[in-house]
């Protein structure tokens, strides 16, 4: 079942946009943000954001599948449309950096009691020296300059801030061979 939240929906586009995110991140440091706190159901929130995912995949010829989904993760409370709002980043940028006909593979596991989530593409990964910098506003890989990857340098970070505020954890690491896997990790 989708819920109709859509990239744009939680994203916007624009200036507007990126003002309202950099906006809410200012709340939340400052502790001035509220979250709903809602029972949400996370597999069904991560098969939403892969749902409306779909068209940008298809235009870019590339795949996105939901390869597990652990069913026993049942709900948790939290605010259901920022945390939509994260994994629509963290799936976009995926995507962005996916070449044409490739695919970016999405996990929800039970984890120690954690719900983790693996977002993994098939991209050029990132360089050694750019690895401590990504989660910082505004930063532009050298790849997103080298695959003309549209953004403004925020995704990341705002994803990062909305997982935190869920009492959770956002890494982002290169693959051995090619590609990055974002690791989500939330209590479950």
């Amino acid at each position: 079942m989708h819920s109709g939240a859509t990239l744009t929906d939680t994203n916007g586009s624009g200036a507007d946009a990126a003002a309202r995110d950099l906006l809410f991140m200012e709340q939340l440091k400052f502790g001035q943000a509220e979250l709903a706190s809602e029972s949400i159901f996370l597999c069904g929130l991560l098969q939403d954001s892969v749902a409306s995912a779909r068209h940008q995949a298809r235009d870019r010829e590339a795949e996105i599948l939901v390869a597990r989904c652990d069913r026993v993760v049942s709900s948790r409370r939290g605010d259901r449309r920022r945390l939509i709002q994260a994994f629509d980043h963290l799936i976009r940028n995926a995507l962005q950096y996916t070449g044409n006909g490739g695919a970016v593979e999405v996990r929800g596991i039970l984890s120690n009691r954690r719900f983790v989530v693996e977002i993994e593409d098939a991209g050029p990964g990132i360089p050694k020296d750019e690895r401590d910098l990504i989660y910082d506003a505004f930063f532009r890989g050298s790849n997103a300059t080298d695959y003309e990857v549209a953004g403004r340098g925020i995704g990341l970070t705002v994803a990062r801030a909305i997982i935190e505020a869920h009492g959770g954890s956002l890494r982002v690491c290169a693959n051995a061979d090619a590609g990055t896997t974002a690791y989500v990790e939330l209590p479950g």
